[in-house]
C-alpha cells in the first residue's frame, strides 16, 4: 500500500531560515567558496563514518560478529579498524575548529529530531514515553553551546573559511 506524501514541515520555518542564513554568511565570509563549502561538507561526514566504526568495533569486540562460520572475520576487523583511524586522522587534520563549525548545522536539524520524534510517539511507535533522553539532551546542549561558539568566531573574525 502507498503511503501520501507530506508536505514539507512548516512548524519550525525559523530553522529552515537560521540554515540558510548559516550557509549565507558562511558563503560571504569564505575567501575561496567551493573550498569553504567542500572543507565544511567532508568535515560534516567525519562524525558519522567515525561513530560508525566505532560500532563495528564494538560489535567485533561484543563477539557479535564472532561466528564459527564468519570467514570475512578478518576483513571486517581490518574495514572497522581502518575506518577508525581514518576518521580520527581526518578530523585531526582537518582542524577542530572546522569541526566546531559543523555544530551550526547540526544545531539546526534538532527543531526536525524533535518534531519526527513526536510523530512517532503519537503513532505509537515510540518505544518510549520521553520525547528526547536525557543523553540526548546533554547532545543537545552541548551542540548548541559549540554552535554560539562557532557563530562567535565567525562574527569576531577568529575563523575564516577558506
Amino acid at each position: 500500500m502507498l503511503k501520501t506524501i507530506r508536505a514539507p514541515p512548516e512548524e519550525h520555518p525559523y530553522t529552515i531560515l537560521l540554515s540558510l542564513t548559516l550557509c549565507l554568511l558562511l558563503v560571504v565570509t569564505a575567501e575561496d567558496v567551493y573550498l569553504a563549502a567542500v572543507n565544511l561538507a567532508s568535515m560534516m561526514i567525519l562524525p558519522c563514518y567515525l561513530c560508525c566504526g566505532l560500532y563495528l568495533l564494538k560489535l567485533i569486540f561484543c563477539n557479535r560478529v564472532w561466528t564459527s562460520r564468519n570467514k570475512k572475520l578478518p576483513a571486517i576487523i581490518v574495514i572497522a579498524t581502518g575506518t577508525t583511524i581514518y576518521c580520527i586522522y581526518s578530523i585531526w587534520a582537518g582542524s577542530l575548529s572546522l569541526l566546531v563549525m559543523t555544530s551550526m548545522f547540526y544545531t539546526a536539524g534538532f527543531p526536525f529530531f524533535i518534531m519526527a520524534r513526536r510523530q512517532h510517539r503519537q503513532n505509537g511507535t515510540s518505544s518510549t514515553d520521553k520525547i528526547i533522553s536525557t543523553r540526548e539532551s546533554v547532545m543537545s546542549g552541548v551542540m548548541l553551546i559549540l554552535a554560539c561558539l562557532s557563530i562567535y568566531m565567525l562574527a569576531t573574525g577568529r575563523f575564516a573559511l577558506s
